[in-house]
C-alpha cells in the first residue's frame, strides 16, 4: 500500500498516529477495502486541521466535503445536497427509483419514513457509483451539525464501505456520553 506522508513544513506535531490512520483509510479506499473514520476531540485539538491535510493527501481522489452548519440542522437533506451536488451527474445512472428518490430528497428536502431506507442505499450507490473511475473521499466536518437525515444517510453509507473505493471521514466535537452511541454510530472513532 501506498503511503502519504506530510512535508515537513506542515507536519502536524504530536499527531504523527492520528496522521498514519488517516493515511492508511486512503490507502484502503485506493485499493478497494473501503474505510471509514469518526474524529472526535474538543475545540482547537486539531479535527478541521486534520481533516484538510487528508483532503491535500487525496490528490488522485474525487472529494466530497461538507460542514456542519447550526443554522440548517433542521432543515432536511440540506447536508447531503451541498456535500453531492458535484456528483449531481452521476444520480442519472442510477436506476429509476433511486434517481427519482434522491432527486426530490435533494429539491425537497427528505420524504416520508418509510423513504429513508431506500434514500440511505441511493445514497450509498451514488457514492459507489461516483468511485468507480477514481477512489471517492468523503469528509464530513462538525457532523454534530448536520441535520439528522443527511447525517443518519452518511453514517449509514459509511457502516457499508468495505469493498469499496471510498474513505468516508468524520469530524465532530466531544460531547456525547460515553455510554451514547457517538454522531456516527458504528462507525471506528478516532479520539483527539
Amino acid at each position: 500500500t501506498e503511503r502519504y506522508t506530510e512535508p515537513p513544513s506542515v507536519r502536524l506535531r504530536g499527531r504523527d498516529a492520528e496522521w498514519r490512520t488517516l493515511a492508511d483509510a486512503l490507502g484502503d479506499a485506493r485499493s478497494g477495502r473501503g474505510a471509514s473514520l469518526l474524529l472526535t476531540g474538543g475545540p482547537g485539538q486539531g479535527r478541521s486541521l486534520l481533516l484538510d491535510r487528508t483532503r491535500d493527501a487525496a490528490r488522485d481522489f474525487t472529494v466530497l466535503h461538507v460542514g456542519g452548519v447550526r443554522t440548517e440542522t433542521d432543515l432536511p437533506c440540506s447536508g447531503l445536497q451541498r456535500l453531492l451536488r458535484p456528483v449531481g451527474p452521476v444520480i442519472d445512472r442510477l436506476p429509476a427509483r433511486q434517481r427519482d428518490l434522491l432527486r426530490e430528497a435533494l429539491t425537497r428536502g427528505g420524504g416520508t419514513d418509510d423513504d429513508r431506507y431506500p434514500l440511505y442505499t441511493a445514497v450509498l450507490e451514488l457514492l459507489s457509483e461516483a468511485s468507480t473511475e477514481r477512489p471517492l473521499l468523503l469528509c464530513v466536518d462538525d457532523a454534530e451539525l448536520l441535520d439528522a437525515t443527511s447525517l443518519d444517510a452518511l453514517a449509514f453509507a459509511a457502516r457499508r464501505l468495505t469493498g469499496t473505493r471510498i474513505a468516508a471521514v468524520f469530524a465532530a466535537r466531544d460531547g456525547h456520553r460515553s455510554s451514547a452511541p457517538g454522531p456516527v454510530p458504528g462507525v471506528p472513532e478516532l479520539v483527539l
